[in-house]
Parts: C-alpha cells; structure tokens; sequence
C-alpha cells in the first residue's frame, strides 16, 4: 500500500512538470477509474473485495481560472474476494456503484481540490440495488491540455459507512465558452 501511495505521489509530482491552467467555460472529461477499498468492505475481520475499476464522466463549467462547478456520474465494479467467514468459504458478489455527484473545483494554478456530495446506487451480481448519501474529496493535477489526473477519497453513508481511495485518469474536451 505505501508503494501505491508513494508511486501516485510521484506521478502527481512528475505530471506538474507539465500541467496547463484551465480556461474560462465549458468542459467535459471522460475517465478511467480505479478503487481500493479501505473502510467498510469486510465481514469477520477479512477484507471481502479487492479492487474496483471503471469509468466516469464529469462536466465542469470553469467561471474562471480558479472555481468551476462540476456534475460527475459513472459506474465501478468491484470484484470479491473467495474467503472464509464463520467457517463457510465462498465469494461475495461483486458491486457495482453508480455515482452522481455535484462539486465545487477550486484550483491552484495546475492543482485543485474538489469536494463532491451526491448520490450512489448500489447494484450486486446477484441482484438487487439501493442508494447511499456519497461524498467525495478529490485532489488532482491538469496535467496537460486534456490530461486531468485526481486522486480522491470517496465514501457513502447507509446503515454504517465505507469508502474508497480512488484514481482518476481523464481526458478533457473542451466545450465553447
């Protein structure tokens, strides 16, 4: 876990060698996701899925250089692990998140941060479905013109709490102003 933390860490660091400010009006990015699950995602004391992946695609409108408003939905799977819980070994079904979230962008010249609050409907392979407050805090770098790289904390409230550290690879379109 400290090799991904300290790789990320660099990657951020690398990127802003080569990061862009954003410009007034409109954009659209369309990314890659990836999740490690942290809190939340056990039963008997073992972790019960190993890692998510997929994809989102966030609108923002830039009111300037520094604050933009930001709408985001997607999906990410997550997969389960086989293990063993009060003697009985199986594998969970994996999960699917549907997240739709609003937030404010501040940037920092190439940085920002983005706090994020919405909504996430839960879907299992097995069937079923339900929704959860969500809430999000992502830091991230324009690393090019139309490369956004963001890395965030992502949880949900319902009935207890979970979360996730994610990455974010994106590319930007930008809209007219």
């Amino acid at each position: 876990m400290k090799k991904v933390i300290l790789s990320l860490a660099i990657s951020f660091i690398s990127f802003a060698a080569f990061s862009q400010e954003r410009q007034q009006g409109s954009e659209l990015s369309i990314g890659l996701e990836g999740g490690l699950p942290l809190n939340g995602w056990s039963a008997g004391g073992q972790k019960l899925y190993s890692f998510g992946i997929g994809g989102s695609l966030k609108y923002a409108y830039n009111f300037d250089e520094s604050v933009a408003a930001t709408l985001q939905a997607g999906y990410i799977n997550f997969m389960a692990k086989t293990v063993t819980v009060d003697g009985e070994t199986g594998k969970y079904p994996a999960i699917g998140q549907i997240p739709i979230k609003a937030g404010i962008r501040f940037s920092m010249g190439q940085f920002y941060a983005e706090p994020q609050l919405g909504m996430s409907i839960f879907t299992a392979s097995g069937g079923g479905s339900s929704t959860a407050f969500t809430y999000a805090g992502n830091i991230g770098v324009l690393a090019s013109k139309n490369f956004d790289v963001s890395l965030r904390y992502e949880g949900w409230s319902k009935d207890g709490n979970a979360g996730f550290l994610g990455l974010r690879l994106a590319y930007v379109f930008p809209l007219a102003k």
